[in-house]
């Protein structure tokens, strides 16, 4: 703009037109501006009465207002945020960026960092969602958060939040919720079926009873009416009952109605409806039904019980009868009226008292005692009674009390004739007195004995031939009297009995101790009574005293014993007389090399020769001593819990040595293997002799196996060929029940001839040359074997090697 020094040089070089139209030009500017001043006033008072509408809505707005700065500086805060949150404006305004972000629980802070995010980037520009927020007390309230982004020219500069409290409005809807899920529970799971159908019968809603009742899902259930499910002759009922309340005649009705379930089931169910109304419009029925079924059932089945009642009270074989309090006849049943004589109209002018005879009234006025001190129990008693043509009867009697309203009214019985009973008890009680008799007096040995093993009773005979007395042996197990090497016999004897019902009986020769501590031996049959119905009751043991006979059996085997001794002697004579002429020889031949006064003077080698071939020669001197004893059982047994494998691993090694070169040994051993109770010196003497067997059978080489397997013989066990069985004392039913271990020893050598085979157990019996064997090996083995319970087999053809198996019990055997 020009100044007025400027304005007038202006004028006066324009020149006086000029001059003229500068002045209107400016003049009108003048007025321009003057009207924009006066237009100007105008918009400052309006932005003012703006501001002032603005702040007051701001300071007086119920929800919290705040405007965040894009840098997250707070620009402004109402005082509502003060009343909701308890956070002051000055508050607010100090604290940091990360103080005014905790303000929201940590769960939702990402909720509002990502609706930040968006509103800033455009993908969301009007959202609005929920956030819990923590109150400066500590208390957490939701708010309701509706934001929008603040432009100036176009750009965003800053965002602006309203926050309504709904913490309230949550509270009250989570108890809606709450309220409503009750309800839904409380629908869906009542016993009953709730259920709601329009004037058509036409089900729209129903609850999940009608599964539980009837079957039908929910699903089901709403394309159903009521024609489909109500049973035929009880729709005409339903249908009434609908139009009834549909006229007006009746606001609610009970009844009851049979429908059809889905498995086709007829049910009873009783129904308690009324109108359903809907803003005010009736719209269906409204109602609960319950499954009565098993209710009128009952009821049923107790007017059945009532008829079964009568039926048996006149049908029945026993008497029945009904007294009052003071024992006056009130009913009898038939049985009664042809047992005592007297028709039922005649009866109710009798007193029991009169039937019942002297000697029993005591008993029947203690049974009424005991049944009026005790109302709810029955009483049992013994009375005899007269009948009308004077004959006595004895009657077992229960009788219990009938009570009205919880008060005695009368006495009710049941009576069994037990005459002819008492009868059959007194020959019975005869009878076992004559059995007593001939029991005590037989002259063999009679026991019974529980299923547990204890003695009920024993005869004079038995209890003399052992030096008891019967009491002293009553009560006592009767395996306290067995030898103790023939306990487990007897037992697994009387165990098999006991279980196979197909058994009668069992006989065994064992042996008993008697009182002195002598051994005698008896022959026990044994036999199981058994019930009506085949289950064992008790044993019946009969013993022989056979001790005399097994003594001239002895001495007879003793002879015959002094005879094979005899051919023993000549047998082991030559073996014998060959050793000690070589012991002698090479003794004589040291004797003189070593004189004092002989000039022969022989090298340390030559005389160590003499002394080593001393040696051999007293060795098998003392081999043969060893198979002697053992082929005659006095050697001592060492028993001991033993692994077959270990043993025949162990052998194997000592055995190496005494083979030839080319033998191989195999060992198959199986790695689950049971346990055995034996004696491991004498296993490992068998081992060594089937070895060295099968070494002289296989002079040209071949394979000894040695394998181990679990058996288990339901019958003897099955050989090829004409192998022979042996089994000195394992017998069938051992061999038949039982588990075994067997070693097995084969070789690959020459076999044998069935004539061979047939002899090999027999002592002295052999094949090979003179001064190579005793023939005792074999028979060794055998008697090895059998000390150690078990048994063995062979099996060989000439040129197929020979195979022999032992079998001996694992340890639960033993």
């Amino acid at each position: 703009m020009m100044d007025k020094a400027e304005a007038a040089n202006a004028f006066e070089a324009a020149g006086p037109l000029a001059a003229a139209a500068t002045l209107a030009a400016m003049q009108k500017r003048i007025a321009e501006l003057e009207a924009a001043l006066r237009e100007s006033g105008h918009a400052i008072r309006a932005l003012r009465e703006s501001e002032l509408r603005y702040q007051e809505i701001f300071d007086g707005a119920s929800d919290i207002i705040l405007v965040l700065g894009l840098d997250g500086r707070r620009l402004a805060w109402n005082a509502a945020g003060e009343q909701i949150l308890g956070y002051s404006a000055e508050e607010v305004m100090a604290m940091s960026v990360r103080e005014f972000a905790h303000l929201v629980v940590p769960e939702h802070r990402e909720r509002v960092r990502q609706a930040l995010s968006d509103k800033l980037e455009g993908r969301n520009p009007a959202s609005r969602y929920e956030a819990d927020f923590m109150t400066k007390d500590g208390r957490r309230v939701t708010l309701e958060v509706n934001s929008r982004l603040l432009c100036r020219d176009g750009k965003p500069v800053a965002i602006q939040g309203i926050l309504r409290d709904i913490t309230e409005r949550k509270r009250i809807e989570q108890a809606l919720r709450e309220s409503e899920a009750r309800y839904r529970d409380l629908f869906e799971n009542a016993s009953d079926i709730v259920y709601v159908h329009d004037f058509e019968g036409r089900f729209l809603s129903v609850n999940r009873g009608v599964e539980r009742v009837l079957g039908y899902t929910p699903a089901d259930a709403k394309h159903l009416t009521m024609t489909h499910i109500v049973a035929p002759d009880h729709r005409v009922r339903a249908l009434q009952a609908i139009a009834e309340k549909r006229a007006g005649r009746a606001e609610s009705t009970q009844y009851e109605l049979d429908v059809i379930a889905k498995d086709g089931r007829r049910v009873t169910l009783e129904i308690s409806s009324r109108l359903f109304r809907e803003q005010g419009e009736l719209v269906g029925v409204h109602g609960m039904a319950r499954d009565v079924t098993q209710r009128r059932q009952t009821e049923k089945s107790l007017r059945e019980s009532e008829a079964r009642y009568r039926t048996l009270f006149n049908s029945a074989q026993d008497v029945i009868y009904c007294h009052d309090m003071q024992g006056w006849v009130l009913d009898i049943n038939p049985a009664t009226e042809a047992l005592f004589g007297y028709r039922r109209d005649e009866a109710r002018s009798i007193n029991v008292l009169d039937l019942i005879v002297p000697e029993s009234r005591p008993a029947a006025r203690a049974a009424v005692k005991r049944l009026l001190e005790a109302p709810e129990t029955t009483v049992r008693y013994e009375a005899t009674l007269v009948t009308r043509d004077g004959r006595r009867l004895t009657l077992e009697l229960v009788t219990w009390v009938v009570l009205e309203n919880g008060k005695p009214a009368a006495f009710q019985g049941i009576g069994r004739d037990l005459t002819e009973r008492r009868l059959a008890e007194r020959a019975l009680r005869e009878s076992e007195e004559r059995f007593r008799r001939v029991f005590d007096a037989a002259p063999l040995g009679i026991a019974l004995v529980s299923l547990t093993g204890q003695i009920l009773r024993a005869n004079r005979a038995v209890c003399e031939w052992l030096g008891y007395t019967p009491e002293e042996v009553a009560g006592r197990r009767y395996s306290d009297f067995n030898h103790p090497q023939d306990i487990e016999e007897t037992v697994r004897f009387t165990r098999e009995l006991v279980e196979d019902a197909n058994l009668s009986s069992f006989q065994v020769e064992k042996r008993y101790l008697t009182r002195r501590g002598e051994v005698v031996w008896g022959r026990l049959t044994v036999v199981t009574v058994r019930d009506s119905d085949g289950r064992p009751q008790y044993l019946l043991g009969m013993i022989e005293d056979i001790t005399q006979r097994r003594t001239l059996e002895e001495q007879v085997r003793q002879a015959q014993k002094m005879e094979a001794v005899g051919q023993l002697a000549a047998g082991i004579a030559h073996e014998f007389n060959n050793l000690l002429t070589v012991v002698a020889g090479y003794a004589g031949l040291l004797e003189r090399r070593l004189s004092p006064t002989s000039i022969e003077r022989s090298s340390p080698d030559l005389l160590h020769r003499y002394a080593k071939d001393i040696l051999t020669a007293v060795s098998r001197a003392a081999t043969l001593t060893g198979q002697l004893l053992a082929f005659g059982r006095r050697q001592q047994q060492q028993l001991a819990p033993l692994n077959v494998n270990e043993l025949v691993t162990s052998t194997a090694r000592i055995l190496r040595p005494l083979l030839e070169p080319q033998i191989t040994i195999v060992t198959d051993l199986s790695p689950d293997l049971g346990i055995v109770v034996a004696d491991q010196q004498q296993l490992e003497q068998v081992l060594a002799n089937l070895a060295v067997n099968a070494r002289d059978a296989m002079p040209q080489g071949g394979t000894l196996t040695l394998r181990t397997l679990n058996v288990w013989h339901e019958s003897r066990p099955e050989v090829s060929g004409g192998a022979t069985f042996r089994a000195r004392h394992a017998n069938d039913e051992t061999i038949r029940m039982n588990p075994y271990v067997m070693l097995e020893v084969a070789d690959t050598g020459v076999g044998m001839t069935e004539e061979v085979r047939q002899r090999i157990f027999e002592p002295f019996f052999t094949t090979k040359p003179i001064g190579k064997g005793t023939g005792l090996g074999l028979s060794v083995v055998e008697g090895i074997i059998a000390q150690n319970k078990g048994f063995i087999t062979v099996e060989s053809e000439v040129g197929k090697g020979t195979t022999f198996r032992i079998f001996l019990p694992r340890g639960e055997l033993l």
